[in-house]
């Protein structure tokens, strides 16, 4: 649980960031990013047990699966989307095994998504650590 003063600094930087992450996706509902402009993007690298998921989850808001060992075993990619509309975050989850089905779940609750994530890499890579 973050402790009052992360939660003001988060809740400080949600609302400067909010309008810039909308232009940001408007600039890509519009193909811009396609366009040869390179639009604002986070790419978390490191070795294991190093932070990263951590990282994720300090600027998105979420939580990530955790665990001793190798916890996520493939690429993971978070789009955040600012809707206005909707009184609660919700979530989408799809992946894609190379010669297997796509998945795509549509309005996976918050709480699920670390589960979601969890079944998705399983699917992936095999439920073997």
């Amino acid at each position: 649980m973050p402790d009052v003063e992360s939660a003001a600094l988060f809740a400080r930087f949600q609302d400067s960031a909010k309008p810039l992450i909308a232009l940001i996706d408007r600039f890509r509902e519009l193909g811009v990013g396609g366009a040869g402009v390179s639009l604002p993007q986070v790419v978390v690298i490191g070795d294991q047990s190093t932070g990263k998921s951590s990282c994720l989850e300090a600027i998105s808001g979420l939580t990530l699966p955790r665990g001793n060992g190798i916890c996520t075993r493939c690429p993971c990619e978070l789009r955040l989307k600012s809707d206005p509309s909707l009184t609660e975050p919700i979530c989408h989850v799809s992946y894609h095994k190379e010669g297997g089905p796509s998945v795509d779940k549509q309005e996976i609750d918050v709480a699920d998504l670390g589960d979601s994530i969890v079944e998705a890499t399983n699917k992936i890579a095999g439920d073997n650590k």
